[in-house]
């Protein structure tokens, strides 16, 4: 169900209709609503603009017969050319588009997918143990080094100001660490998560 989720997604964007009008009687811009069926497809209406089949391709032309917008009959998901079927009713102002995902085409989609989730869940769990060190003294240690840091900056004459920004940085990422000892681990292992 997931493939026909994105097939649709990639069909409204490849719908959207700018330009003027289509009828002689209308004078308004060219607009177009979308909507999606349980089964998949997309509906799509256009006012004051109508689509047109030239070839392979589907076009929105206005009222003076001039194309405003192109649209595929196929669609790429995951590098895997996805045909569509696509309806357009008798006054031209409507279309239907179907993707038509075979099992051999769902498979091949599914071998370019990555689980976006594992490292959404990473990310999560870096995130929680940071701030779960921060609040446990990770702050306080940020003051500390940022003061260590501006005294030992302004003696060695590197800069008051860097030495206290490298301090606070270090002050940070120890206390971090002190508080929550599984934050570093986290933070390895959101970046290591493909």
């Amino acid at each position: 169900m997931s493939v026909l989720a994105v097939a649709s997604t990639t069909i409204a964007a490849l719908v959207i209709v700018f330009g003027a009008s289509y009828a002689a009687a209308s004078t308004g811009p060219a607009t177009q609503y979308t909507a999606t069926s349980p089964n998949g497809s997309i509906v799509s209406t256009l006012k004051n603009a109508a689509f047109v089949s030239r070839g392979n391709v589907l076009t929105v032309v206005d009222s003076t017969g001039r194309t405003i917008d192109h649209v595929s009959q196929s669609v790429s998901l995951n590098g895997v050319s996805v045909p569509l079927r696509v309806n357009v009713d008798a006054s031209r102002t409507r279309a239907t588009f179907t993707p038509t995902i075979t099992p051999q085409s769902r498979a091949a989609i599914a071998l370019g997918l990555h689980p976006a989730a594992a490292k959404d869940d990473a990310y999560n769990k870096m995130i929680w143990h940071i701030n779960n060190g921060w609040n446990r003294g990770g702050g306080v240690a940020a003051a500390v080094g940022a003061l260590v840091g501006l005294i030992v900056g302004c003696a060695v004459i590197v800069g008051c100001i860097w030495g206290a920004g490298v301090g606070a940085g270090i002050g940070a990422a120890i206390g971090i660490n002190q508080g929550d000892p599984l934050a570093g681990q986290a933070v390895l292992n959101w970046i290591n998560t493909p």
